[in-house]
């Protein structure tokens, strides 16, 4: 019973989604750097949108903070 509950719900969801982009031939470690390489480009991207949208305002410091 404990593993087959989840801990986040619709985390199993997400198997056939990695499976697809995982190619047989990629060792774990290749795979872990891959994952890696495009969670971090994920994170840049949604910082891009969110501060394009003007979600993240409070990322940018005003001018007047970098006065001598």
């Amino acid at each position: 019973m404990g593993l087959a509950t989840p801990l986040v719900p619709g985390l199993p969801l997400l198997g056939p989604v990695v499976a697809i982009f995982t190619p047989v031939r990629y060792s774990a470690w290749r795979m872990w750097v891959i994952w890696g390489i495009a969670g971090v480009c994920a994170v840049f991207l949604l910082l891009a949108l969110a501060s394009s949208l003007g979600w993240a305002d409070w990322l940018v410091l005003d001018q007047e903070d970098y006065t001598p």
